[in-house]
């Protein structure tokens, strides 16, 4: 069972001296580089002083730390590494707000342990960080400047339908053909040429093994009605050789929907560029549960179409699509996610007609103004359904 975070047990008032101790200065020097996991959870790491000192100044310095730490969630760990870690999640959360931390603080405590005050003081700190409307703070931008982006975007020029084209665009679609049908039936409508290419990988073991066993995968085509015609590649997603064959087939532009971090020999393969769907609104909430985030934050829900670049979520800007309708009527985090899902197909459609009536149509996303988010513990999904998405509104 998930934590409640709104228990009045975690919240318990006896805690000052504790955070006093924990927050008292030192007079160590700074941390030249920054530390590794391996530095944090070793016996001998002994400088709290400089993490003090540092986080005030540039919580950023720790963002490659704070990386390594969401990958060893389910590392085992020796008791004195674990306080080593949730120690300084919960120092990075008090010194910087940014409710990152305090989500890896979550994912590490383990109940009936001497973890018990960190976990309680770190739930003391989250409350503090909540607005009047119960929103928690999002620490590069206020609501209203996020609000005010999507505004803007949306106000730019739309595509005009009766501009004269001299060729359109050769669209390729890569990844699961499930994602491609309704996509791939008004491309050909609108007189495009489209092809699909089956790449059978995906970063979680369980999908991956779907996805290659040929009978479960087209049984599952079957069912799902699907009978769009498309090539599988069956290479190693690295393999040079599927830069080969997409570059063979000229295409112009590209919209993947795979489930692993694309390289550049796919990325290479398209002479514009190759499209993402990303549900969160770009720039500021980039990586993963961004519809979740968003909602914690107050930010409008959306959808941003973007080019893809190796680094996460960055590559300018195609399109924002809000769909805040979806938080009035749905009441917990997933309905919201599968409201912006059922969207999919007439977004990229949009997009992708965007972008070959008006190739310069590109937003700038500014990675200074964003943040990288991890998987939400299902304490903070838990918190959204029942304070931000369940609450009537006054």
């Amino acid at each position: 069972m998930s934590l409640d975070l709104d228990d009045p047990r975690l919240r318990r008032g006896d805690l000052a001296e504790f955070k006093q101790q924990l927050l008292s200065p030192g007079t160590s020097g700074s941390l030249v580089p920054a530390p590794q996991w391996e530095d944090l959870i070793g016996s001998g790491f002994d400088h709290w002083d400089s993490v003090k000192k540092i986080f005030p100044r540039d919580f950023r310095f720790f963002d490659l730390l704070l990386h390594q730490i969401h990958f060893k969630r389910k590392a085992p760990l020796i008791p004195v590494a674990r306080v080593h870690v949730v120690k300084f999640l919960l120092l990075g959360y008090l010194l910087s707000s940014d409710v990152r931390y305090f989500n890896e603080l979550l994912w590490f405590y383990k109940k009936n342990t001497d973890l018990d005050d960190y976990l309680h003081l770190g739930v003391q700190h989250f409350h503090s960080c909540l607005d009047h409307d119960g929103f928690h703070s999002f620490p590069l931008a206020r609501r209203e400047e996020v609000r005010q982006f999507v505004q803007q975007v949306s106000m730019r020029v739309e595509p005009d339908s009766r501009q004269v084209q001299t060729r359109k665009p050769r669209i390729g679609l890569i990844g699961t053909p499930t994602f491609f049908n309704d996509i791939y039936t008004a491309l050909k409508r609108d007189g495009y040429e489209v092809e699909v290419f089956f790449l059978p990988h995906h970063s979680q073991k369980i999908k991956r093994w779907i996805l290659r066993s040929r009978l479960i995968f087209r049984s599952a085509l079957w069912i799902k009605g699907v009978r769009l015609p498309f090539q599988t590649l069956n290479l190693h997603y690295k393999d040079p050789k599927v830069t080969d064959i997409l570059k063979a087939r000229n295409l112009d532009l590209g919209f993947h929907k795979l489930g692993f971090i694309i390289k550049n020999n796919i990325i290479s393969s398209f002479h514009t560029g190759l499209l993402n769907d990303h549900w969160g609104v770009l720039p500021f909430v980039r990586g993963r549960s961004t519809i979740e985030y968003s909602l914690l934050f107050g930010f409008p829900v959306c959808a941003t179409l973007h080019f893809i670049q190796e680094s996460v979520d960055t590559g300018s800007i195609v399109g924002i699509y809000t769909y805040d309708k979806a938080v009035k009527i749905h009441r917990s985090c997933r309905s919201v996610k599968r409201a912006v899902r059922s969207r999919l197909s007439e977004r990229v459609v949009e997009a992708i007609q965007r972008v070959s009536q008006q190739p310069e149509h590109k937003i700038p996303n500014d990675q200074t103004k964003g943040l990288t988010y991890y998987f939400m513990h299902p304490g903070l999904i838990k918190f959204i359904d029942q304070k931000i998405l369940k609450t009537p509104e006054s």
